[in-house]
């Protein structure tokens, strides 16, 4: 989803040229790279700066658009199972959020030992495998989410 996040920005004095957007966006890029947050969750992108807000000396405040995966309760995800084990399914989301689908959520499935999947009647769900989802539980501790789904039939 797009979010707009102010964000104070420290340039070394080098950088303040007639590229100063640039340079600005660059590190805003840089700075932001791991960033996740309860408010905003994981930033996966920074797209354009909006407005400065503010400038002291080599230190702005800066407006920006940035593109940000939130796993609040209720969201849908698409995301590729990387574990499949008899007790659920972690799913990895856009390189950024693992999820946990408990065996109990995953109804009208069977565990199958043999082929380490789950399956029914006409699908099998196994490890590389794109699923969607419907986050039921997130919790935002130490900088990350952890997140509990359901299949999205």
């Amino acid at each position: 989803m797009k979010v707009n996040i102010t964000k104070r920005v420290y340039l070394n004095p080098n950088c303040l040229d007639t590229n100063i957007l640039t340079h600005l966006l660059n590190r805003i890029i840089e700075i932001t790279k791991d960033d996740c947050t309860k408010e905003h969750g994981h930033i996966l992108s920074v797209n354009r700066i909006i407005k400065i807000l503010n400038n002291e000396d080599t230190i702005f405040t800066v407006l920006f658009e940035a593109e940000t995966l939130l796993p609040i309760e209720g969201s849908t995800f698409s995301g590729k199972v990387c574990m499949v084990y008899k007790d659920g399914i972690f799913l990895q989301i856009l390189s950024k959020q693992k999820m946990l689908i408990p065996s109990k959520s995953i109804t009208n499935y069977s565990y199958k030992e043999e082929t380490n999947s789950y399956v029914n009647n006409n699908k099998t769900i196994k490890e590389g495998d794109e699923i969607n989802v419907i986050v039921t539980a997130s919790q935002y501790t130490k900088k990350n989410f952890s997140c509990i789904g359901k299949l999205d039939s």
